[in-house]
């Protein structure tokens, strides 16, 4: 007895759904990477200026992920500095939540880690301040991080290896 095409197509795609997963997986990991490579060219012109940290904030609330409940403590760190005159203030740390993500607060899973964070940044400490120079309100304080480069290149690497997996998976 002779299988239908519907029967062939399925029993061909059986098993690939785990190579389509990681490959939507990989995709996803190239498009952040792809931003994140936007945000090192453009924050690589940025200027930098002296600040000083004004307040230090922590805070925590209850969040259900992954069927749990638990805790996420917060640290927003708001640094005041002047660009041609003009006072400003900021409190985003890093540049990809500065063009990314509206919210400035730094995100920690333990008490200790958002407390080790938050000692980091005392109020009245001098901090370096790296500023847009066409738009000074864009602003952060630290420029390492993870790059747009390694991020887009580990999805790349994950897409190839999906479709590896599916190509070997088609042969047998």
């Amino acid at each position: 007895m002779e299988a239908s095409g519907k029967e062939k197509l399925l029993a061909a795609l059986k098993g690939r759904k785990l190579f389509a997963g990681v490959a939507i997986v990989g995709a996803a990991v190239v498009v952040v990477g792809a931003f994140g490579m936007a945000t090192d060219a453009r924050v690589r012109n940025f200027k930098t200026v002296p600040g000083t940290v004004v307040r230090t904030h922590m805070d925590q609330e209850r969040v259900h992920e992954d069927g749990k409940r638990r805790t996420v403590h917060y640290v927003r760190v708001t640094y005041g500095y002047e660009v041609g005159g003009k006072p400003l203030e900021g409190s985003w740390i890093h540049p990809r939540g500065t063009l990314q993500f509206p919210n400035p607060r730094t995100r920690f899973s333990f008490r200790g880690q958002a407390q080790d964070f938050a000692d980091r940044f005392p109020v009245g400490k001098t901090v370096t301040v790296h500023y847009d120079p066409a738009n000074p309100e864009i602003a952060f304080l630290e420029k390492k991080g993870p790059s747009g480069v390694f991020t887009l290149a580990a999805g790349l690497l994950i897409l190839v290896g999906a479709g590896v997996g599916f190509v070997f998976r088609s042969g047998s």
